[in-house]
């Protein structure tokens, strides 16, 4: 719960330039239905006059990137135990991790999110990384260096 207040926190400023209150309803619901797949597009206003090049704020950037970070650091701090594991019986197993199991560790109010999360292609291929690498992965080594720090706190 802290590291999501921490995670709003951290995108509020982002949310008052995407959507500042001065919108009126109507626009808001109508930007509700819209795809979102090309929001990333700069607006007219974000774009400097010598280039076409957005202007990014890289600060804020990287202050929501460490709050996804740590959110997902606080999810998944016991998710290893979870993996499911080439064997030499079935080198290839048809998952890779036990989502029920893992479900029944966490708070039930996160069920329906963390299930949605699990199943998307995105965790897959988290977990099929986390399997497959390395242990001199350093983004691996990286996220199971903070979940330690975490768990040392």
């Amino acid at each position: 719960q802290r590291e999501v207040r921490k995670l709003r926190r951290a995108l509020m400023p982002i949310t008052r330039v995407i959507m500042p209150k001065s919108r009126s309803v109507y626009d808001k619901k109508v930007r509700r239905m819209r795809d979102s797949a090309f929001q990333l597009a700069p607006s007219p206003d974000e774009v400097d006059e010598d280039s076409s090049l957005p202007v990014i704020n890289f600060e804020g950037v990287r202050s929501v990137q460490e709050a996804f970070f740590r959110v997902f650091v606080s999810l998944f701090k016991g998710y290893a135990e979870f993996l499911i594991l080439p064997t030499e019986n079935d080198p290839c197993p048809d998952a890779c991790f036990r989502t029920k199991d893992f479900l029944q560790t966490q708070p039930s109010a996160s069920h329906l999110f963390l299930k949605m999360l699990l199943e998307s292609q995105a965790f897959q291929s988290f977990a099929e990384h986390r399997i497959y690498t390395t242990s001199d992965d350093a983004d691996v080594l990286f996220f199971e260096e903070s979940i330690v720090q975490k768990q040392n706190r």
